[in-house]
C-alpha cells in the first residue's frame, strides 16, 4: 500500500486586498494507492507566513507556533491511521 501526504495553502491572486494581509486556508492532501484526497485543515495562515517547501506556517509568534503544532498532531493522527491500515491489511 503507498501512503503519501503533505499540506498546503491556497493562495488566491484574485482577492481584493493584498495577497500579504490575506488569511489562506490550509488543505491536507492524502495518496492511498495512487488514490489522491483533499480536506481542510480548519486551519487558516497569512498567505506571505507560509513555506510550500517545509508545509508549515513560518515565523515565531504564538499564531504560528499553534499552527504548525496542530500540524504535527494532524500529521501523527495520519500515520497512526496508516499504521493501523497496514497492520489491518498486512500489506
Amino acid at each position: 500500500m503507498a501512503f503519501n501526504g503533505h499540506y498546503y495553502a491556497i493562495k488566491n491572486p484574485y482577492l481584493l486586498l493584498p495577497l500579504q494581509l490575506k488569511k489562506v486556508p490550509i488543505y491536507c492532501r492524502i495518496t492511498v494507492n495512487s488514490t489522491p484526497k483533499k480536506f481542510a485543515t480548519g486551519l487558516y495562515v497569512q498567505a506571505n507566513n507560509w513555506d510550500t517547501v517545509k508545509q508549515k506556517a513560518k515565523g515565531r509568534n504564538e499564531e504560528v507556533q499553534f499552527i504548525n503544532f496542530k500540524l504535527d498532531c494532524l500529521t501523527k493522527q495520519i500515520k497512526d491511521c496508516e499504521r493501523k491500515l497496514i497492520d489491518t491489511l498486512g500489506t
